[in-house]
């Protein structure tokens, strides 16, 4: 049933939505039964709504009203989201129904440009790091309430200030979130190409080329998700959880003077741990003891144990302690956390050793020194230089594509559902433009209200209260007027359409924009026809992929975006990995005549598609929360716009800053080989940037295009099989046998997968202590918990995010670390080389 809603002041022409069907009480008859009752007042504001409220709640507007029946929302019961049961419609409260003039403005939009800076460095800092990233859309609401509300009452009308409400809120964490949403591909195909020799041998030369990319991700995934807002969000009414979460955080920042001191007391504690981890993380860049623990390799010492030195200087098993992954472990959870961690104790504690010890590799990390196809070491030479990092990266990438694909299959149905009706709604949506445009097409007539007339669908309206202003308590008798005209010219839309034989659409909710806050369809038809020819072109002069398959690219991203707004609006997971891998998958049966340019072709069709669904999927969630804002789709539109352009140069200059600061990230970690018999002889010097997910989609691609019998070891193929066949047996296990509120406890695979390819232990133990500690809070302290949990893990990730910049200038400047900075607690290059001489007695090398 379509979710009462209160009658709205814009005009809507009735044929502009559908009508719920006639079986189902109405907004009318709801209207109806609380006509006698008084219009509220400014000093009654409601109760902000809460991720709990799944029980009918009272009407938020009319004291002693009857409770307002909830949305109930298709969602299966395991989702991975605590958030699962979210509400679909907010209760909407005095400040999302008060009227605001400007949604679209300067201050929302220059702010949000400001926070998505901050969100985009934090991403590219955590994708190159551990492969994730997270939404920036709570970080732009809180952020943006606490700098624009003050100022917008102490500043003049013509420097910004002025009423800020909870729609222009709602723009500027759209803005933060277009802009900050990038860096996907920064942190994965792009840098794989680089390590494959498929772009030019520096960075600063690709510079245009990269932004010419960037344009092209940036819009096709803006002007797709225009058309998908109607299917997604309207008709299904899926959750997505957190930008439910935004809407609902922002109405209670809005709601009263409580719900603005709690934004402003969450903004404060985010800036505490945000200069806590910034301070901490440069400090710590010229002190390093502060924050890296070599535990292991001074209790050997002193026992003058030599595994326990190998383990630390060999395996790289300290404390590290890092804000942004205490702060990371706060938002993914015990499960995640813990999973992660223990991939690497199985992958650097357990199978490495063993590896190292049975002489089935070489040495502990590293590749070997060619991955390039079209130059192959002999068999000989392959062999001699794998390495532990090399041989489980294998099993770890089948462990993610498998686990990522067993979870798609097994809400298969659904996500089916969500392909097959958008499918079907783009085909009526042309139906339905031809009919505008052709007056012959529909011949109703539409009669004007007249409330003295005798009109049969007046009788239910007549106790329709009057709409006050929840401000100033002002009634507005032509708001009325125009709601009461706009529900029968529905009811009678209704009658004409039953006479015609042809059945509404059943369940779709009506729309609260009115028209003037639409997108045109001419804006975003013309705009995704020009931005995939701009893609095409791209692709064709910059990567050299033929226009054919450029636009198959295109066309298999649009189908798969599919997959992501459906899963991410259940689950709130958007599996853009498993995305761009179908697509990889899918082009590897494409063949060039050079094996650069399946490489290449195989990288960037797969990035398209990857970034056609991160791009799509983080608009509809915007649209989502602006649906429930009751916030104008356009303003939304335009503010993403304006993001997504600003994301464009600051993801390019952020990639080019590490880059160049970090070559390691472009070139990867090659093990030292002997020069005598090309054998591996010590692992690479140590890269802050692990980037696993540059490794995996870089493994991806060259097993597909060379062969699995050129690029993988035999041993570590049959790893990955048995990963593969684990994962899959693992997922029906778990949603076949085991009930739906135990398996939360069950290990995430997936997150088991990334610790494999991530040859870094000290990731896993600060993901496991911000968890640990996040649910010690939550524990003894759940009531600050709630308040300030997300506040503090933002902090901490952006903190970190924007002090690893400060690191990448000083790499610039020519700043030699070891040389200059102090090193008291940390082993010595000379101790380092000693202990790694004893792995000749510790395995077979």
């Amino acid at each position: 049933m379509a979710s009462p809603l209160l009658p709205s002041s814009s005009s809507r022409d009735s044929t502009d939505s559908p009508p719920p069907p006639l079986s189902t009480p109405s907004e009318i008859d709801y209207l109806a039964s609380v006509g006698s009752r008084p219009p509220p007042t400014a000093a009654t504001p409601a109760a902000p709504a809460t991720a709990e409220d799944t029980a009918p709640s009272a009407h938020p507007l009319v004291p002693g009203a009857a409770p307002i029946p909830n949305e109930t929302v298709a969602n299966d019961e395991d989702s991975d989201s605590d958030l699962g049961d979210a509400p679909e419609v907010l209760i909407l409260s005095p400040s999302v129904l008060r009227k605001e003039e400007h949604l679209f403005t300067f201050r929302a939009v220059f702010v949000g440009c400001l926070l998505g800076s901050i969100i985009s460095a934090s991403n590219m800092y955590l994708g190159l790091t551990v492969g994730w990233h997270f939404g920036g859309a709570l970080f732009g609401s809180i952020v943006g309430f606490a700098i624009l509300k003050p100022l917008s009452r102490v500043l003049p009308l013509y420097a910004g200030g002025g009423y800020f409400g909870p729609k222009e809120n709602c723009t500027v964490q759209s803005t933060a979130s277009a802009a900050g949403g990038l860096s996907v591909g920064f942190v994965s195909a792009i840098p794989a190409l680089y390590r494959l020799g498929l772009m030019s041998p520096k960075l600063t030369q690709d510079v245009g080329a990269l932004i010419l990319w960037s344009l092209a991700a940036a819009y096709f995934g803006l002007f797709f998700a225009i058309p998908l807002r109607r299917y997604f969000i309207l008709k299904q009414k899926l959750v997505f959880p957190s930008p439910t979460v935004s809407a609902k955080t922002i109405q209670s920042l809005h709601d009263s003077s409580d719900g603005e001191h709690a934004g402003r007391a969450k903004a404060k504690v985010l800036m505490y741990a945000f200069l806590a981890s910034f301070l901490f993380k440069c400090v710590s860049w010229w002190m390093p003891v502060l924050h890296e623990w070599h535990v292991l390799y001074y209790i050997g010492r002193a026992t003058s144990s030599n595994a326990l030195m190998l383990a630390d200087v060999m395996w790289k098993w300290k404390i590290q302690i890092g804000g942004a992954f205490v702060g990371a472990g706060m938002l993914v959870g015990a499960n995640t956390a813990t999973s992660f961690f223990a991939g690497s104790v199985l992958s650097w504690a357990i199978f490495g050793p063993v590896l190292l010890m049975t002489g089935v590799v070489a040495t502990s990390f590293g590749f070997p020194a060619s991955l390039d196809p079209s130059k192959p070491l002999s068999p000989e030479k392959f062999q001699a230089q794998i390495t532990a990092q090399y041989w489980i990266l294998w099993p770890g990438v089948a462990l993610m594509i498998a686990t990522s694909f067993s979870e798609l299959g097994a809400r298969g149905p659904s996500l089916w559902r969500g392909i097959r009706g958008a499918a079907v709604e783009s085909y009526t949506s042309i139906i339905s433009l031809f009919k505008r445009t052709n007056p012959s097409a529909t011949s109703a007539p539409k009669a004007r209200f007249d409330a003295k007339s005798d009109d049969p669908h007046a009788d239910h309206v007549q106790l329709l209260p009057l709409e006050a202003d929840p401000v100033t308590g002002k009634v507005d008798e032509n708001v009325r007027r125009r709601s009461i005209e706009e529900i029968l010219e529905k009811r009678r839309s209704l009658d004409v359409v039953g006479s015609t034989g042809v059945d509404p659409i059943d369940e779709e909710e009506e729309d609260p924009a009115g028209p003037d806050e639409q997108v045109p369809v001419l804006w975003w038809s013309i705009g995704l026809l020009m931005s995939c020819t701009f893609t095409v072109l791209v692709l064709y002069f910059f990567f050299k992929i033929p226009p054919g398959q450029g636009l198959l690219a295109i066309l298999v991203g649009f189908l798969l975006a599919f997959v992501g707004i459906q899963a991410s609006g259940e689950t709130d997971i958007n599996p853009t990995g498993s995305i761009g891998k179908t697509s990889q998958f899918l082009f590897s049966a494409i063949r060039s005549d050079s094996m650069a340019q399946m490489l290449r072709t195989n990288l960037i069709a797969g990035q398209v598609a990857s970034a056609c669904a991160s791009q799509t999927v983080d608009m509809v969630g915007d649209l989502k929360t602006a649906h429930l804002l009751r916030a104008s789709p356009r303003s939304q539109f335009l503010a993403q716009a304006v993001g997504s352009l600003v994301a464009v140069f600051i993801s390019v200059g952020l990639f080019v800053l590490f880059g160049v600061a970090y070559p390691c990230i472009l070139t990867g970690p090659t093990a030292a080989v002997s020069s005598s018999n090309g054998t591996a002889i010590a692992a690479p010097a140590e890269c802050p940037f692990a980037a696993p997910a540059v490794a995996s989609w870089t493994a991806v691609s060259v097993a597909l295009t060379a062969g699995v019998s050129k690029t993988i070891p035999i041993t570590a193929a049959y790893a990955a099989l048995s990963a593969l066949l684990l994962s899959i047996v693992f997922t029906i296990i778990k949603y076949l046998v085991v009930p739906a509120r135990y398996r939360g406890y069950l290990p995430n695979l997936n997150a088991l997968g990334i610790a494999m390819v991530n040859p870094q232990p000290h990731i896993g133990i600060s993901l496991a202590i911000g968890a640990i500690a996040n649910a010690a809070w939550k524990a003894h302290h759940p009531h600050h918990w709630e308040k300030y949990a997300f506040a503090v893990a933002s902090g901490l990730i952006a903190g970190e995010g924007i002090a690893g910049i400060v690191e990448a200038v000083y790499a610039l400047a020519g700043l030699k670390r070891e040389s200059i900075t102090f090193r008291g607690g940390i082993p010595n290059a000379t101790d380092i080389a000693m202990v790694q001489g004893w792995k000749m007695g510790y395995g077979a090398h």
